[in-house]
């Protein structure tokens, strides 16, 4: 019996750090059992982080713009934190909600065989990279203090094309998205590549 246990074979775990190391072995085992929830909480919550530390950068633009209002009474503060809020929520939503359909529909059309729950859960985690950028970004400013709305003036948004074509959170999360969806799809290399470059070119289109 002892030997008979140890001979089972044993199925496949789902681990978070494959996505590190091992991504087609990550994508692989979520093909069969998407997980939604985890990465989509994950994903939302950094991207709400970082409005929250940041928000307080874009309320001295605002004062900037808007020397007749006062951004820094009180009530104010609290309604943009509010707006600010609601609006990262809605637009984060939206965002991975378009990726997804948007994907799914290029996968469909390149005679893709899997099933939108499973690009669902691809195209969240893909997004994982960004999220740990947002985390940084949020870090980062609280380190810094004063001195970063400088930095993210200068860097950020003046070079705001040629930051994100040569960030490597960018590459690596369209790596991941190449990887998930020659998974979840079981289509070939080159059609997951051709479906990457369209979603990364429209993304750029944005910038």
């Amino acid at each position: 019996m002892g030997s008979l246990h140890m001979n089972q074979k044993i199925p496949a775990e789902f681990k978070l750090i494959d996505i590190l190391f091992n991504p087609t072995n990550f994508f692989s085992n979520l093909k069969d059992k998407p997980r939604l929830f985890m990465s989509f909480l994950f994903v939302t919550f950094a991207f709400m982080l970082m409005s929250f530390i940041l928000t307080p950068y874009m309320l001295d633009t605002f004062k900037d713009q808007l020397p007749s209002i006062d951004f820094q009474s009180g009530d104010m503060k609290n309604f943009f934190y509010i707006v600010t809020f609601l609006f990262v929520l809605f637009q984060t939503v939206i965002s991975l909600c378009v990726g997804v359909l948007i994907t799914h529909g290029l996968s469909i059309l390149m005679n893709g065989t899997g099933k939108m729950s499973a690009v669902a859960s691809v195209y969240f985690y893909s997004q994982i990279p960004m999220a740990i950028k947002a985390l940084i970004i949020a870090i980062v400013s609280l380190v810094m203090g004063e001195r970063f709305q400088t930095l993210f003036d200068a860097i950020f948004v003046k070079y705001k094309l040629y930051t994100t074509l040569c960030d490597p959170f960018f590459v690596w999360s369209s790596f991941l998205l190449y990887v998930g969806i020659r998974q979840a799809h079981r289509i070939p290399w080159w059609k997951s590549l051709i479906i990457v470059l369209i979603l990364a070119t429209g993304k750029l289109m944005f910038v």
